[in-house]
């Protein structure tokens, strides 16, 4: 009879604890041409993600590898190879947050318009 306490115990003490929502999630963005600032739900590793880029035509537009701000590990910096001509773009990210869960997801921002 005491296993089945046990597990009992055990199972109602799992129900009680909500799940944890671990995912970064896209908070919001900044964009100028020089520089494109992605603020996240949670704190992102850099090194494991990414971000590209592409104008109205669908060409991809070079980016330098992405950091995250030096004292909020919550915004991911991408910044081009050469400032972005005035125009819309559309970009994509994926990103692994600080405990190691992946996300993704897409955006959209106009430059000088």
């Amino acid at each position: 009879m005491k296993p089945l306490i046990t597990v009992t115990l055990a199972l109602l003490a799992s129900m009680a604890v909500p799940p944890a929502l671990a995912h970064a999630h896209l908070a919001g963005a900044q964009a100028d041409a020089q520089l494109l600032k992605l603020v996240f739900s949670e704190g992102v590793e850099a090194a494991f993600s990414t971000v590209t880029v592409t104008d109205a035509e669908g060409h991809a537009v070079a980016l330098q590898a992405v950091s995250t701000q030096a004292d909020n590990p919550k915004v991911l910096l991408a910044q081009p190879s050469s400032p972005l001509a005035p125009g819309e773009y559309d970009g994509q990210w994926q990103v692994v947050s600080v405990d190691t869960h992946k996300s993704s997801g897409t955006f959209h921002f106009k430059i000088g318009q």
